[in-house]
């Protein structure tokens, strides 16, 4: 319906005078419905209606090519409150009279992956077209804190992989990468499975960016992980009503990935896979020395390497100075001249659980310490409760069998 004015007791309109006015909230929530449809149905044509502009039609012509290559199970978009007033203002002053910027709220599932849709907001910038509402951009806002999130298929043509339990999402230039990362995901997932049971996806989602943009979108805060080991897993967060996490993926660095041995490569991604599959057991309670052990545990499975070298760096360490007195802290993981000790140290105090203990205590372990931290305990009080309710051991004394270990395989 045009909206049309009376002038001088005259009343008339035209298509040039209804695209000067702004479309309404109604009009924008009728437009992402039937665009969201246009995307589970396919539909490039209906896609394509909803979007304006040379260069940003080209780029949503490519991206809806991704997006129809990748196994969905939801898409959906929610208008989110009004922007505001002096927000609309600078988008108007560049786009004319006629121009709303919303906020939009993406939901969306991989199919087969995702059990709870993952949510990401745009920021497009809405005109009419004809008495149609339109998209005409989506950066308008970018350098005010409007910042629409990218995904895979923003970054250039995609290509999909899938596998058992895995989905690989990629570029052409990645193929042959990605198909490396595809048969050793879906051959760690029932690894870990096997370890930490059946009570998470037992699926993956694997990106692999085309380039540190895309890796920065696909990660956001944690895009400084992972760039030297390969691949670091990730998660958009926590449903509050299940606890289920969301938009679990693992993201990995080519060059990277690239430089390490067929044995490394099934290590790094079986390691960050664990990650996504304790994440519901994993608290802010749990000690990063718990984490990353049982992680690297998990990762040498089928992978295994003589002790003395896969912990060389500690070996060396135990040689020069002794075994380290105490387990390491979240600090030793963020500083370069510790990491590598701290991770090795760290997988054999979970190994030596293992031994000692078995396989099944190891895991007892690490969900008592969750469980002791959502109780309000500090971690140091939450190990000592899930070590005395589960080993019959005292910190003193778990430090104490982690350093015999440690000096038996090393020194």
């Amino acid at each position: 319906m045009l909206a049309c004015a009376l002038v001088a007791g005259t009343a008339g309109c035209s298509a040039d005078d209804a695209d000067d006015v702004p479309p309404t909230r109604g009009d924008i929530a009728a437009m992402l419905v039937r665009h969201a449809a246009a995307v589970r149905a396919h539909d490039a044509p209906a896609f394509l209606a909803d979007v304006a502009g040379d260069a940003f039609g080209r780029r949503q012509r490519s991206a809806f090519a991704g997006i129809a290559a990748v196994p969905l199970s939801r898409w959906s978009y929610a208008l989110g409150p009004p922007v505001a007033a002096e927000a609309q203002r600078a988008v108007r002053a560049r786009r004319g009279g006629g121009a709303v910027v919303v906020r939009v709220t993406l939901r969306y599932a991989v199919r087969g992956v995702d059990a709870v849709a993952t949510s990401r907001d745009l920021w497009w910038t809405v005109v009419r077209r004809d008495g149609r509402a339109v998209v005409v951009a989506d950066t308008d806002l970018a350098d005010d804190g409007g910042r629409s999130w990218r995904g895979p298929w923003d970054f250039g043509a995609l290509r999909v992989l899938r596998g058992a339990g895995v989905v690989v999402l990629a570029h052409p230039r990645d193929v042959t990468l990605a198909r490396t990362v595809l048969a050793d995901a879906a051959r760690a997932v029932p690894v870990v499975t096997g370890v930490v049971g059946r009570g998470w996806a037992r699926a993956v989602a694997v990106i692999v960016p085309a380039s540190a943009a895309e890796r920065a979108a696909a990660l956001g805060a944690a895009a400084s992980s992972g760039a030297e080991v390969g691949a670091v897993a990730t998660s958009d967060g926590q449903d509050v009503l299940t606890g289920r996490p969301y938009g679990q993926r693992v993201v990995v660095v080519p060059d990277e990935l690239r430089r390490l041995t067929p044995t490394a490569t099934r290590l790094v991604l079986q390691h960050e896979i664990t990650h996504l599959a304790t994440a519901t057991w994993t608290t802010d309670a749990t000690p990063r020395w718990l984490v990353e052990g049982f992680a690297d545990y998990v990762g040498y499975l089928g992978n295994e390497r003589p002790v003395a070298a896969a912990a060389a760096e500690l070996r060396a360490l135990v040689r020069r100075s002794g075994v380290p007195r105490t387990l390491p802290t979240a600090a030793d993981f963020d500083t370069a001249a510790t990491n590598a000790t701290a991770y090795q140290l760290s997988w054999l105090a979970c190994r030596s659980v293992a031994q000692r203990h078995g396989r099944v205590a190891l895991v007892r372990l690490y969900r008592a310490v969750a469980a002791a931290g959502t109780s309000g305990n500090s971690s140091d009080e939450a190990v000592a409760i899930a070590l005395r309710q589960v080993l019959h051991e005292t910190p003193a004394r778990f430090t104490a069998a982690v350093r015999a270990a440690v000096a038996e395989q090393l020194a």
